[in-house]
């Protein structure tokens, strides 16, 4: 699978450098790779003090300020725990390694399936749209659909790599290997895909709506040296809601030390046809793309894995064109839309790193929550949340209240490892704020690719 194996290198490199996960809530994001085969049903006890007593270092914790409810929230852990049952919370789902299910009724936690039953183990790839039809890639490439207990399957002549339902659950599209030799020049798998085909279930009716360009490139290991030809792949990347568009990320080279730098992201135009749109180099995450229907995409502009380098959030719309949210000097990430069509981030300061002052939350590591009118672009902020960074948002479908990812600040001495607290959910309403789940590892570090922005809230 083309998408997920590179996404699956981006988010080692950042694992292994910062010891961090990256938290995607919600179905359908970025985090299949994160399988941990955790059993449904299995509750997480509310920690004690006992639990973390042999970590190390210091959690700030300003006079009069919240700081977290656990004083060392230091070792990274095998599950997220649970720190409050809060009622008015109402049930959450998240992804945390696995996905689990955050109930403010019972204050349990419930790991959930993440793989449907009906793919079987060598399965390379599925998807499952709202209405539970599973569509996947089996072990010989072969698309195959599960529609109530009926199986079958699809374009029999294709050689799959990915799978991805469109946001009505109505289309498929297929990142499609139609050149099995095309890149051999190059050493790359089988799984590098060069055509994207969207595909009606229903009728059967196909069309490609992107074929990877044909490069050349100079064989001097070749005696005498010859020119030798490759084409290019891609990683599928978001659908609008109305299914006009299309993103992926253009791929020239296999290498996953450039996928953690960002790729160029390109908007495709079912209706127009038009040559690719060009948004720019952004990380491959794909939770850092939201829509706002019909076709309005907040997203994050910016090359460098490096999370105090710039970041800018951007809309881009085929009527308006791109257009800035956030200002040249800020560090900005994980955007998300509210339900009455405002956008929400969080953002920093930019500027050099400094581990010191970064986890003591100064300069760089200032990090808050702003609040955008995309017509106006008039911007507010959310109230500040001492003690810790403040590093995604998530307001609920009535707006009264809000989730956010948190992470308590640190003194001057981080532990001897030198990973820094772990994140916290937090659910806050008016001037209140209560921790309802700790996360298994720090989601606020070098590299930082946290968002709110899949989450299912139910209350």
């Amino acid at each position: 699978m083309l998408h997920d194996m590179v996404k699956l290198r981006a988010g080692l490199a950042f694992l292994c450098a910062t010891a961090a996960v990256v938290v995607a809530l919600g179905a359908g994001t970025l985090l299949r790779e994160y399988r941990t085969g955790i059993a449904p049903g299995v509750s997480e006890p509310i920690p004690t003090a006992a639990d973390e007593a042999n970590s190390a270092g210091t959690v700030l914790g300003p006079a009069g300020a919240l700081a977290s409810p656990s004083p060392q929230p230091w070792a990274p852990a095998d599950t997220p725990a649970v720190l409050g049952r809060i009622p008015a919370a109402g049930v959450i789902e998240f992804q945390d390694g696995s996905r689990w299910r955050y109930s403010g009724a019972t204050g349990s936690l419930d790991a959930l399936p993440i793989r449907p039953s009906s793919v079987p183990a060598d399965g390379l790839d599925f998807a499952m749209n709202a209405g539970g039809d599973v569509a996947y890639v089996d072990g010989a490439h072969h698309l195959r659909l599960v529609t109530g207990a009926v199986e079958r399957g699809l374009l029999p002549e294709a050689a799959i790599a990915s799978v991805h339902w469109s946001a009505d659950g109505r289309l498929l599209g297929l990142a499609v290997r139609s050149r099995p030799g095309a890149s051999a020049g190059m050493g790359w798998g089988w799984w590098a895909a060069d055509e994207f085909v969207i595909l009606d279930p229903g009728s059967g009716a196909s069309e490609i709506v992107y074929r990877a360009p044909d490069r050349t490139y100079l064989d001097v290991k070749s005696s005498p040296a010859v020119t030798r030809s490759f084409t290019e792949t891609f990683a599928f990347a978001t659908w609008s809601p109305d299914r006009r568009f299309v993103a992926l990320w253009r791929v020239p080279e296999v290498s996953g030390s450039i996928d953690a730098d960002g790729r160029q992201l390109l908007i495709l135009d079912r209706l127009k046809k038009s040559a690719p749109i060009d948004l720019g180099t952004t990380l491959m995450w794909q939770d850092w793309l939201v829509w706002r229907a019909p076709h309005t995409l907040a997203y994050v502009f910016g090359a460098s894995r490096f999370i105090t380098e710039q970041k800018r959030v951007r809309l881009w719309s085929v009527e308006q064109g791109i257009r800035d949210v956030s200002a040249s000097t800020e560090s900005a990430i994980a955007p998300v839309w509210s339900s009455d069509g405002r956008l929400l981030f969080s953002y920093a300061p930019v500027g050099p790193y400094d581990p010191k002052p970064y986890f003591m939350g100064v300069g760089v590591g200032y990090r808050r929550l702003a609040v955008v009118d995309p017509i106006s672009l008039a911007r507010t902020e959310l109230p500040a949340a001492p003690g810790f960074f403040q590093q995604a948002v998530f307001p609920s479908p009535r707006g009264d209240s809000r989730l956010e990812l948190r992470q308590p600040l640190v003194d001057q001495t981080l532990p001897a490892n030198g990973v820094p607290p772990r994140c916290e959910l937090w659910y806050v309403t008016g001037d209140a704020a209560q921790p309802l789940v700790r996360l298994r590892s720090p989601c606020y570090a070098f590299y930082s690719h946290a968002s709110l922005a899949g989450t299912v809230w139910n209350r």
